[in-house]
């Protein structure tokens, strides 16, 4: 009995990877509805594994640690709209939500683990909770593209925000924060603010707006050779606060 259960959790164990994998590439094709089941297939047992580990109070601020296992990878939403080039179609402006306090961009990106990272490492320690966040964050991006097109918007952006939520409050659990971690942590609040900015809710938004800066200030140097992925961030939070941070007083 006791082998056919470990031989179960083998089998299951082998899939966590080409999961993420297809489900991010369903998404690029606006499949969400498929994507949604994909995801959610993977993630009970993932999050009944990251519930095994006890939570810590570590800080997604402090140092990385110097052993990360995982290479994580973005992929834009965007691209399969530019190959269908529908030059008859209006542009969908959703990517970046116009809201009464200005617009604040979407973080339009799925993420999935690099090609070369094998389901092994997942299955043990801190990883668990870093695939168990990447789930929740797909599953929440899925629920906020289709929040800003289509019927229900509000239902899927509360959900959206709901997930978003459960991802932080899973990657928090981990022991040793790495720059992994702080990558999703990142896109994350991004996108806890495009959504509190849909809501008109100002305070929300600048709380991720804060925890973005936090993260870009304390840890740059965490993020070797991701310049160009940093770049949305940063350009989020100069572009909010030269809109509502009020100019600094001249000197007497």
């Amino acid at each position: 009995m006791e082998f056919q259960q470990q031989e179960q959790e083998q089998h299951q164990r082998l899939d966590i990877v080409p999961t993420i994998a297809t489900a991010v590439d369903m998404m690029r094709a606006s499949r969400y509805s498929e994507t949604m089941d994909l995801l959610r297939s993977g993630l009970g047992h993932l999050l009944s594994l990251a519930e095994r580990t006890s939570p810590t109070s570590s800080s997604l601020l402090s140092s990385c640690s110097s052993d990360t296992l995982v290479s994580l990878e973005s992929v834009s939403l965007r691209l399969c709209e530019e190959e269908e080039d529908h030059e008859d179609e209006p542009s969908k402006q959703y990517f970046f939500g116009a809201s009464a306090f200005g617009a604040l961009a979407i973080y339009d990106k799925a993420l999935r683990f690099a090609g070369e990272t094998t389901d092994a490492i997942f299955w043990e320690g801190d990883n668990v909770h870093r695939a168990s966040s990447v789930l929740l964050y797909n599953t929440a991006l899925v629920h906020h593209l289709l929040g800003l097109q289509g019927p229900n918007q509000q239902r899927h952006l509360k959900k959206a925000l709901k997930l978003y939520e459960m991802a932080i409050d899973v990657l928090h659990n981990c022991k040793k924060h790495s720059a992994v971690d702080k990558m999703i942590t990142l896109a994350i609040f991004n996108n806890k603010g495009h959504v509190y900015c849909q809501f008109s809710e100002l305070t929300q938004v600048q709380v991720c707006i804060d925890w973005l800066k936090s993260i870009l200030d304390c840890c740059a140097g965490d993020f070797p050779n991701r310049d160009d992925e940093l770049l949305h961030f940063r350009l989020t939070v100069l572009l909010w606060d030269a809109e509502h941070c009020p100019p600094a007083a001249p000197a007497a």
